[in-house]
């Protein structure tokens, strides 16, 4: 018999579906466990991901191996059973009992998940890296194309952590890799779980993968080995007096209150235009062709350098202000507007500078009074993010650092980050699909105005 708990097939199926690209397992999806003395392992992969995870256990009996369907992990979410019971039955069942009732399993004899193999050399870093691997993967485009920009890039040598989807890029520097070359690897959401955060993390190379060991989870990812990647350095834009913007903090929170609160539903009213003048620094973006345009004055932020006027995407600016960046570079309307700090790069592609919204009577001045961000899901009047502190470099020391509150701060902020794009993503896709509605509902409407009827 063998006792597994509730706890750990609940993380286990959260973080292996944020390495696939759709929500619930596949019907292929296999669970390897394995017993050895009272170490307990789970393995699950895919053609591009191997996850592993290990615990100590109380298991007392003879070592064993059962590869189960992944429909197994359904027991612990449709229940709210503590601990299983696990009881085989002959060589080719396995009863799995708990208060209430059961169920029957086959074990699986073909296709076994195979644990990966272990690198030869390992390199430490600390939990910095994760976060730099999942806003990577954030950046990543969705679904492969002519580039292959739904990966993520780690140059080995310059230690380095890209993502772009040829529209945006993010550049995160400052790491040490066991190894030197540069290698694509899937962009997986894992680095993002809760239960991975401000682990020390342990890096390796294969022949065949990336290992990233973090605590008691192993993630292995398949190297794509002829994937062409686009050269995001090579578009850094470079001028001799580029226009620089710095932003207060009080500045960059005000600016992500109020284009939050602000819908868009098109693509007019999803871009923004950045002016920063010797008067000062500015935002405006548009309501609709029938509204007025809204103009945000920033007085607590400053701009050195010729005066500029420059479009881009509403969305971009606000991943920029969420990932912490308040220093902005444009060096021409036709080039990517770059956010940076010490060791990160923001790109941004830009619009046509015709579509840059200039000052004028028709611009509807709003409120620039600091007051704090709030989502939906959260009480009033939280505390404002805590920007991301500088990167470091170099490996951790041998002993993982002892969580304190600032560790703990940054990661509430992390998750309040990321809750709040997908809340907007879903606004958006409720907008969409309003819309959309609304259309049919006009398509029908006309039908049935048109003379339909026989003639004579």
């Amino acid at each position: 018999m063998l006792t597994l708990h509730r706890r750990d097939l609940t993380a286990f199926r959260t973080v292996f579906r944020r390495c696939r690209p759709t929500r619930a397992p596949g019907p292929n999806l296999l669970l390897r466990v394995t017993v050895v003395g009272t170490t307990l392992r789970f393995l699950s992969t895919t053609p591009d991901v191997t996850l592993g995870y290990t615990r100590d256990g109380e298991h007392r009996g003879d070592d064993l191996d059962w590869c189960l369907p992944g429909s197994v992990l359904d027991v612990a979410e449709q229940t709210d059973t503590e601990a299983f019971e696990l009881h085989p039955l002959g060589k080719t069942r396995v009863r799995v009992r708990w208060p209430g009732g059961e169920r029957e399993f086959d074990l699986v004899k073909a296709n076994r998940p195979v644990w990966p193999e272990s690198p030869d050399r390992w390199g430490q870093a600390d939990g910095l890296l994760l976060t730099a691997l999942h806003e990577a993967g954030r950046t990543a485009d969705r679904s492969p194309g002519r580039w292959a920009s739904h990966r993520v890039q780690l140059q080995g040598a310059a230690g380095r952590v890209v993502g772009t989807d040829t529209k945006q890029a993010l550049i995160w520097d400052g790491f040490r890799f066991p190894f030197d070359e540069s290698v694509l690897v899937p962009a997986v959401a894992a680095f993002g779980s809760k239960e991975w955060k401000r682990e020390a993390v342990r890096v390796g190379r294969t022949k065949s993968h990336v290992v990233f060991a973090v605590g008691t989870w192993t993630l292995g990812l398949a190297v794509d080995p002829s994937g062409k990647f686009p050269d995001a350095t090579a578009i850094v834009p470079k001028a001799q007096t580029p226009t620089v913007v710095h932003l207060s903090e009080d500045d960059a929170r005000l600016a992500l209150t109020r284009l939050n609160d602000t819908p868009h539903d098109d693509d007019d009213t999803n871009a923004v235009t950045l002016d920063a003048t010797e008067g000062g620094v500015a935002v405006r973006w548009r309501l609709g062709d029938d509204k007025p345009r809204n103009e945000l004055r920033l007085p607590g932020s400053r701009s050195t350098g010729p005066a500029v006027r420059y479009a881009f995407d509403r969305q971009y600016l606000l991943r920029g202000l969420a990932l912490g960046f308040r220093t902005l570079k444009v060096c021409g309307a036709h080039r990517p507007l770059a956010m940076t700090d010490r060791h990160r790069l923001y790109l941004a592609a830009g619009h046509d500078p015709s579509t840059a919204i200039p000052p004028d009577d028709t611009v509807r001045t709003i409120g620039d009074a600091i007051s704090p961000i709030v989502l939906r899901s959260q009480p009033p009047n939280p505390e404002p993010p805590m920007p991301i502190p500088p990167t470091r470099t170099g490996p951790p020391p041998d002993d993982a650092p002892a969580p304190d509150p600032l560790a703990e701060a940054e990661a509430v902020r992390d998750l309040l980050a990321e809750a709040a794009q997908r809340a907007n993503q879903l606004v958006q896709m409720l907008k969409a699909k309003r819309k959309a509605d609304r259309a049919i509902t006009q398509a029908v409407r006309s039908l049935r105005a048109l003379p339909l009827g026989g003639g004579t």
